[in-house]
């Protein structure tokens, strides 16, 4: 009898080890995984618009170069400090002042420089407005000082509509999930909203000036019920029906602003040395000071903001020994890391979470691509490029080139890395 209590004992144990196997730790998942936020208006080519999409994320949908152990430079023969955005087939678009007419044209080109249309837009000399792509066929471009806007169709460079629409237009053109256009003007301050017809449907003044030097197109929230604008020192959440939802914010030396999917809103205010993410209706989420990221400053002027797949920022700065570079920041405001770099163009993410950032001057360029966790994997540098300095944003082809807008000294270059 007591071996059988045995025996049934010592089957019971070998059962309960079977059934019962140690626990596998549990895998934790990134709850700040980002996608492509899907909008029907914008064009559907690689880079259509001025941060790639409208959120403003600086993120490409496909992967850059691996190296550049390949690379072209592609003389426009104008001058201009307009950005590039890139279309069907990978043609490139970008605005400039033709040098000897002093004529300034919207041009539609190959990556290896064959000219496929050029189209007059009256703009001036220093237009540093990015044109954008629609998915109907158009190519909406604003003329900066001549207060115009443009519609041109994409095909054949043929003018569909234009309208005055104030004396200065200060912004680049953002477009709503429907496809209506919204724009800023400086002589007087407004926001002005357009159909895909150019025909205005409202008009918004505050009591404080839309920003008239910023250039950078409004981003809107995930859902497209509202978008956000700079007017004064506030950020400003305003319904596409043109009514003010919500500010955030007074004194704010803050000029770029990024959504996410889930529509958190992040902001880098050099005055109060803080990155602060904010929620729809203008609630901090979490405002963390440039000490705890290491900086002693991180760019706000004409310096938005990157956010990878993982949901980590990128900005350009100095860290606390003034070095330039990129600093990375986690979705919860935690710092990351700092890699020296040039900082002269805006951060840009690849499908692979590969950062690409650059810097040139009269006679040289140097391009920088680093890992998302702060490794530099490769590093171009050309001192016989004979042009001037970077644009502010690069793009990545459907192809995985890279095209590096230069301001050229009276003539333009786009450097194609592949």
């Amino acid at each position: 009898m007591k071996i059988l209590k045995s025996t049934v004992l010592s089957l019971f144990l070998i059962i309960g080890f079977i059934r019962c196997p140690n626990p596998e730790p549990d895998v934790t998942e990134n709850p700040y995984l980002q996608e492509n936020i899907p909008w029907p208006s914008l064009g559907s080519s690689a880079w259509p618009s001025e941060r790639g999409d409208a959120q403003g994320s600086g993120r490409s949908q496909f992967s850059g170069p691996a190296s550049h152990n390949g690379d072209t430079l592609v003389s426009l023969g104008a001058w201009t400090e307009s950005n590039s955005v890139i279309g069907e087939d990978d043609n490139i678009y970008t605005v400039g002042t033709e040098i000897g007419t002093g004529i300034s044209y919207l041009y539609k080109y190959t990556t290896s420089g064959d000219l496929i249309w050029k189209t007059e837009v009256y703009a001036s000399k220093q237009n540093s407005i990015t044109p954008t792509i629609s998915s109907t066929g158009q190519v909406y471009i604003s003329g900066d000082k001549s207060g115009h806007i443009y519609a041109i169709n994409a095909v054949d460079g043929s003018t569909t509509w234009s309208i005055q629409v104030d004396d200065y237009v200060s912004s680049s053109i953002a477009l709503d999930l429907d496809g209506n256009l919204y724009v800023t003007t400086g002589s007087p301050s407004k926001l002005i909203s357009l159909t895909s017809d150019g025909v205005v449907r409202w008009e918004l003044q505050l009591g404080s000036a839309f920003r008239d030097y910023l250039r950078e197109a409004a981003v809107f929230s995930p859902d497209g019920d509202e978008f956000y604008a700079f007017a004064g020192d506030s950020l400003f959440g305003i319904s596409t029906d043109g009514h003010v939802n919500w500010s955030f914010g007074s004194g704010l030396h803050s000029f770029s602003v990024l959504v996410d999917i889930e529509g958190i809103i992040y902001l880098n205010n050099e005055d109060s040395s803080k990155v602060t993410a904010i929620e729809v209706g203008g609630l901090v989420r979490w405002e963390t000071p440039y000490s705890e990221l290491q900086a002693s400053t991180l760019f706000s002027f004409h310096a938005p903001p990157a956010m990878d797949s993982e949901g980590n920022l990128y900005y350009k700065g100095k860290d606390l020994d003034l070095n330039l570079g990129v600093f990375s920041i986690s979705n919860e405001g935690v710092f990351r890391w700092f890699q020296n770099a040039p900082t002269g163009t805006d951060i840009l993410c690849d499908s692979d979470d590969n950062i690409f950032i650059g810097r040139s001057s009269s006679t040289s360029l140097e391009v920088t691509c680093m890992s998302s966790s702060g490794e530099v994997l490769w590093n171009l540098i050309r001192d016989d490029i004979g042009g001037g300095n970077s644009s502010r944003n690069m793009a990545i082809t459907a192809s995985g080139e890279l095209v590096v807008p230069l301001q050229g000294n009276w003539y333009y270059l786009n450097y194609i890395v592949y």
